[in-house]
């Protein structure tokens, strides 16, 4: 995901540092994914606590905001799929990827955690099917909202023509904060539907419990960034 050019000194074809067989500009890539997961994960665990209006333009900035400052990591993909979606198309390893979106989750549980230290475990937030939705129709939605959402980060961060342009964070957090103002509906990220592990239920057997009717916030995603990597 990162680029190998040495941004950390003056000279840039001097050689990177690396510390357990993982160079720095590996290492700083990593940390930042990780930071934006719990960032991101603390903000939507606090949406109860926030006016209504202002929710989905939080969670807009806030993505928005990872995309823009981390392109010269790579893109900024703050989201697994994201990760998958580059997967996919050749741009990360196996390895890479995995570790990748192995991170974002535990950043995502990790910023729940914080946010219960704040509010309490049992009034944050986590995606739960709205009432008088089916869940064929939140699946389908998840899926739509993905598939948008996936191909506005591909096109903005990766398209040669305009990879290079500001907007990149404007138009994916623009994305994310009109796909975030339906209720229940457009969360876009696998990792923020494990937020049930920490957040309302009772543990693992809650969120084994809450699996049976809040599958589409997984499979949703998942299946709308393979459908935009097309």
């Amino acid at each position: 995901a990162c680029t190998k050019k040495n941004t950390m000194g003056s000279d840039p074809n001097a050689e990177i540092p690396e510390w357990m067989g993982i160079d720095f500009r590996e290492l700083q890539c990593i940390m930042y994914e990780f930071n934006c997961a719990v960032v991101l994960s603390l903000i939507y665990c606090c949406l109860p606590h926030m006016p209504g209006y202002f929710a989905p333009l939080a969670l807009g900035l806030s993505m928005g905001g990872a995309v823009e400052n981390g392109a010269e990591f790579g893109g900024g993909m703050a989201n697994p799929i994201f990760v998958m979606a580059r997967y996919l198309r050749g741009e990360l390893r196996g390895v890479a990827a995995f570790r990748y979106a192995a991170l974002l989750v535990v950043g995502t549980i990790w910023g729940a955690t914080l946010a219960g230290m704040i509010y309490g475990f049992k009034v944050n937030a986590y995606p739960v099917k709205a009432d008088g939705v089916s869940e064929v129709s939140t699946f389908f939605a998840e899926l739509l909202y993905s598939f948008g959402f996936t191909l506005v980060y591909l096109v903005v961060t990766k398209r040669r023509e305009v990879s290079g342009a500001k907007y990149a964070g404007a138009a994916v957090g623009a994305f994310y904060t009109a796909a975030t103002i339906v209720p229940a509906v457009g969360v876009a990220n696998p990792a923020l539907a494990c937020l049930a592990l920490v957040n309302g239920l009772n543990g693992a057997s809650g969120f084994v419990d809450h699996l049976e009717t809040s599958w589409m916030f997984f499979a949703g995603p998942v299946a709308g960034a393979l459908l935009a990597s097309k």
